[in-house]
């Protein structure tokens, strides 16, 4: 299992999704298809590249990229994979009807073939209840990776939407496995 971690300046707006939904929908239907996100400007970013093997095919690789938004006191809670008890999680899957997919962050863009339909990705919000009103806390957006794009193409594209983007972490996971 290979797994990157890095900082980067925390986008204005960061959309993915069918390019096609993007042209022919608008309002709440293009809402349920796509991810556009508009981070409050107290939010700082992170984004992890995973590669590791398929559990079903054991020679082929999964390849994912996730990018998480939250203020900076409490983002290393997400990209660890924690949630607060008080929080609530709303989820959605992200597909894709034409075989690629588009990635734009702030103006930057990229129409990315998948060779297939299906489920891409997914977007994940983070809130909490205060008063009568909710409070977000963090959102996480993961693109799955065609199988044609490898490691080094993910590091590619971060570094292409991405601004002041600096590796943070690299562990190697499975000497760390070992030593436990």
């Amino acid at each position: 299992m290979k797994k990157e971690i890095y900082s980067l300046k925390c986008p204005r707006r960061f959309q993915f999704g069918d390019s096609m939904y993007f042209e022919e929908f608008t309002g709440k239907k293009l809402k349920n298809l796509v991810v556009d996100c508009k981070p409050p400007d107290y939010f700082a970013a992170k984004i992890v590249l995973v590669e590791e093997p398929m559990e079903e095919y054991p020679d082929e690789m999964n390849r994912t990229m996730t990018l998480y938004l939250a203020p900076k006191e409490t983002l290393d809670v997400y990209v660890d994979g924690c949630i607060y008890k008080s929080q609530k999680v709303e989820e959605k899957e992200i597909g894709v009807d034409t075989a690629s997919y588009l990635i734009v962050v702030d103006g930057r863009e990229e129409k990315i073939s998948t060779g297939g339909d299906g489920y891409w990705g997914n977007y994940i919000e983070i809130s909490h209840e205060r008063g009568t009103g909710s409070i977000l806390d963090a959102m996480a957006v993961t693109i799955c990776m065609p199988e044609f794009e490898d490691f080094e193409s993910m590091k590619h594209l971060v570094n292409y939407f991405f601004e002041d983007v600096q590796l943070l972490e690299s562990p190697d996971i499975q000497s760390q496995q070992l030593k436990m």
